[in-house]
């Protein structure tokens, strides 16, 4: 079982590259479109007046270091020698880097995300 959460933890990092790839073009009028991958467009942010600059540039480093961390950490899990010692510490310094992730790009659709970050975060620290 803890090779499924090894291999879950390293598709929820490369989830994170998303943010990196072109735009989807929009979905025909009427449908549910699944979540943009992109900054500056959550509530909190526009509330706050936060540049639009700043928010790229911190969302994009969160971004990386989110999924960077969660593949680190779900090959700690696997096992890999430099990485197996650490990767409670490095799952959830990676899932709150995934939450300010979330919040510069908050969409109803990640919800989910938010509850995934959470349990990853408790698990690795019951872990310990």
């Amino acid at each position: 079982m803890i090779y499924v959460f090894g291999v879950f933890l390293i598709l929820h990092g490369l989830i994170h590259a998303g943010y990196f790839a072109p735009a989807i073009p929009a979905a025909a009028a009427g449908k549910a479109q699944p979540p943009e991958f992109s900054f500056g467009h959550s509530w909190l942010i526009s509330y706050l007046g936060i540049h639009a600059g700043a928010v790229n540039v911190v969302g994009y480093a969160a971004a990386s270091l989110a999924c960077i961390g969660f593949v680190a950490a779900g090959l700690g899990v696997l096992g890999v020698p430099w990485v197996a010692t650490y990767w409670q510490t490095i799952a959830i310094a990676s899932a709150a880097s995934s939450m300010l992730v979330l919040l510069a790009s908050w969409d109803k659709w990640f919800i989910a995300a938010v509850v995934i970050n959470i349990a990853i975060a408790a698990y690795a620290f019951l872990a310990q």
